[in-house]
């Protein structure tokens, strides 16, 4: 792996430890609750450092193509952990709010899709700024 790419892993965890470092407090305080926009910068840049992540692999496997394939790849890493991260917010729903406990953190579909594209033009915003440099 050569320093460039090695340099892109980097920022990528520093950005997801960066991310967790700030939401588990936010999640803790009941944050979300009290100021539910927080949760949409939240996943703005978690569809960006997962998309910094997906830049990173793309140049780790050597891969090479036009323009559309790596920007397809990036976002759609970022689709896929926006994906899952909903059906892990889903997940907590079910098991905490079943006990009879805790907040909601699916407060409607229109939200879950919102968080997704927000999620998506995170990715894709790592894509663009990535593709300059």
């Amino acid at each position: 792996m050569n320093k460039q790419t090695t340099k892109k892993f980097e920022r990528a965890f520093l950005g997801i430890v960066i991310l967790m470092t700030v939401h588990i407090p936010l999640l803790l305080l009941s944050a979300y609750n009290i100021w539910p926009e927080i949760d949409i910068p939240m996943h703005f840049f978690g569809g960006f450092v997962i998309g910094l992540l997906a830049v990173a692999l793309y140049e780790l496997a050597g891969m090479r193509g036009a323009w559309w394939g790596r920007a397809l790849f990036v976002i759609g890493g970022a689709a896929m952990v926006a994906i899952l991260w909903e059906m892990h917010e889903f997940g907590l729903d079910a098991l905490i709010l079943d006990a009879g406990a805790g907040v909601r953190t699916q407060l409607s579909l229109r939200d879950t899709i919102g968080d997704l594209a927000i999620g998506l033009v995170g990715g894709g915003a790592a894509y663009l700024v990535c593709a300059r440099s």
